[in-house]
């Protein structure tokens, strides 16, 4: 039995196949002279396919680790005219908008800090904590216009700061 054949096209960035979209090719009639003589028929283009011109065969082993990759955030691509996963690029707008929802959490993370009057914390820590939570709100201005790079540089956090804002 033939594996089913895949068909990725890059002008709409969908994945087809023959079973549901049609063969993209279909044989000729032939005669019973012709099949008893077993001469091969003659296939031409399917006018039923709806599989799109620029779609390129992948095999279903190939498919499926492709869909894998494509679950876990990967972008389905054309590469030298194979079908590949890659990364996905990132525009400004949504590496700010990825930022900004960072500093937003670390910004909530630390608000009882500042807002509950006896947090046990220092008056140098509370300072320190202060100026930090400034520099976040100040951070997406400040690198908006050198955006999209691939990696920032956040303000430091106080030592006494974790990963996620909380007190260590």
């Amino acid at each position: 039995m033939e594996q089913l054949q895949h068909f990725f096209s890059p002008s709409t960035g969908s994945w087809f196949n023959e079973a549901i979209h049609g063969p993209r090719q279909i044989a000729d009639p032939q005669t019973e002279a012709q099949i008893e003589a077993g001469r091969k028929p003659r296939y031409r283009v399917n006018p039923a396919c709806t599989i799109p011109v620029d779609a390129i065969a992948v095999d279903q082993s190939r498919w499926m680790a492709l869909l894998t990759a494509q679950g876990e955030g990967k972008v389905i691509s054309i590469d030298a005219g194979r079908v590949v996963a890659i990364d996905p690029v990132s525009t400004a707008e949504e590496q700010l908008a990825a930022i900004r929802a960072r500093r937003d959490r670390l910004l909530l993370a630390t608000d009882p800090m500042v807002t509950v009057p006896d947090y046990p914390i220092t008056e140098e820590q509370r300072a320190e904590l202060l100026a930090w939570r400034q520099a976040l709100r100040d951070f997406p201005d400040a690198i908006a216009p050198s955006l999209p790079s691939a990696d920032v540089e956040w303000p430091p956090r106080p030592s006494w700061i974790g990963e996620q804002g909380e007190k260590l």
